[in-house]
């Protein structure tokens, strides 16, 4: 399975370094930067922000999901991950972008997508989305065949 660096995944969305300084942040300091990225990003104010520890590096997807009206933030601060994003519900057009401690992706809306899985791990990831899109627009489907990483 290949593993594309995030600066690759122009096609789902975008990536963006931490600066320098961040290295000598607080992981709320880190948090309230993934916030800004997003909030700059598409004009939201109003957001939900998930803190994620990933263990596993190795993780079966049988599903992906996807937002109509919100890109999701993945913003690393310990670690690195690999998240599956696909332009279809297809197992063969899954493909994994890594990002690093200090990097975070941000998956464009109406792209289909996963939970990170880890590469060095334990991993700590911030999720931001907007206000809302757990409950009112993400759409959970199954994938078949699972794709399998690790």
């Amino acid at each position: 399975m290949k593993i594309e660096q995030a600066g690759n995944m122009a096609q789902y969305g975008k990536s963006f370094q931490m600066p320098k300084i961040a290295e000598n942040w607080s992981d709320d300091e880190k948090k309230a930067w993934a916030v800004g990225l997003l909030s700059g990003y598409k004009g939201l104010d109003e957001v939900e922000v998930k803190h994620i520890v990933v263990d596993k590096s190795e993780k079966l997807y049988e599903r992906l999901e996807i937002h109509d009206k919100s890109p999701q933030v993945y913003a690393v601060i310990s670690g690195s991950v690999a998240v599956p994003v696909s332009e279809k519900l297809e197992s063969e057009s899954v493909r994994f972008y890594q990002a690093k401690a200090g990097e975070a992706i941000i998956v464009d809306e109406k792209v289909w997508h996963a939970g990170a899985v880890g590469i060095d791990t334990p991993a700590i990831v911030i999720v931001v989305l907007a206000a809302g899109t757990s409950e009112t627009d993400t759409i959970k489907k199954p994938l078949q065949p699972a794709v399998k990483f690790g």
